[in-house]
């Protein structure tokens, strides 16, 4: 693993580099000395923090840094947005997001809250996509009828649908297209990555 010849290459020392990338200096210690391996959502964040080419990191082939991204990637916001994307200027965004094999008119939020724990966690970067096709066992972006937005599993019996949590401590509830919206499907999710 090419860590750190990385962070020397950026000329940052262990503890800005784990900083930057959402990382404890102990367990990036552990990668650099080869004692523990880094996670896909490591490596994904280490290309995309630092533009390096994920085959370069991996296996030490290709250039070390990744050929630019073409477009500008898809939106990352602060809040749900309403109706994306046909009413997404305006919008409370932090940026975009520039990585390989995004979702088209896709968009990406920070998880608020522990009602998905642990599938995810408060504080990660989830990707949404277009919720034209739903399956049994998805992850959804729903509005309730109260107006706040939740992820939630969509379960389908008997032609009931369910929105359930991965954390037990919060109640499943009846999806009612009247009273509640699915606006996205989560495609991916990124942990402990700085935006």
């Amino acid at each position: 693993m090419r860590v750190k010849s990385l962070r020397k290459l950026m000329g940052m020392s262990q503890k800005d580099f784990s900083a930057a990338i959402g990382l404890s200096q102990g367990h990036l210690c552990s990668i650099e000395k080869g004692v523990q391996v880094p996670s896909d959502t490591l490596i994904m964040a280490l290309c995309h923090r630092h533009k390096v080419n994920e085959d370069w990191l991996l296996t030490g082939e290709g250039d070390m840094f990744a050929a630019a991204v073409t477009g500008q990637g898809i939106p990352v916001f602060n809040q749900p947005p309403e109706n994306y994307p046909e009413d997404a200027c305006g919008m409370d965004m932090l940026g975009y997001l520039c990585l390989p094999d995004l979702p088209k008119e896709g968009f990406a939020l920070y998880q608020r809250g522990d009602y998905m724990t642990p599938t995810i966690q408060a504080h990660d970067l989830v990707i949404f996509e277009s919720a034209c096709s739903i399956n049994n066992e998805d992850l959804v972006l729903v509005k309730n009828k109260w107006g706040t937005w939740l992820i939630r599993r969509f379960r389908k019996a008997n032609d009931k649908v369910m929105l359930t949590a991965d954390n037990p401590a919060y109640r499943a509830f009846e999806y009612d297209p009247d009273e509640q919206k699915i606006l996205a499907k989560v495609s991916s999710v990124m942990r402990n990555v700085n935006f």
